[in-house]
């Protein structure tokens, strides 16, 4: 393999783990604030989910998720 191509596949695996790290980060604040809107502020489930563009399955699947990592950092 030569040089250009190493260096070329290096700075497209650093650019696709650096999206994938943003990717995340993003999902975990907008199901921090989805969760919070309807836990804390008690806005009906299927009106956030219509806002933040997706449905109330996935609403359901984060508050799933948050729990499990609430209970593996409780361990």
């Amino acid at each position: 393999m030569d040089d250009e191509l190493r260096r070329h596949l290096r700075r497209l695996g650093r650019a696709y783990r650096a999206a994938m790290a943003a990717e995340e980060k993003a999902r975990k604040a907008l199901a921090d604030a989805a969760l919070k809107a309807v836990d804390e502020r008690n806005e009906p489930v299927g009106e956030v989910a219509r806002e933040i563009g997706f449905d109330r399955e996935w609403i359901r699947r984060a508050r799933i998720t948050k729990a499990k990592e609430a209970a593996s950092s409780d361990s």
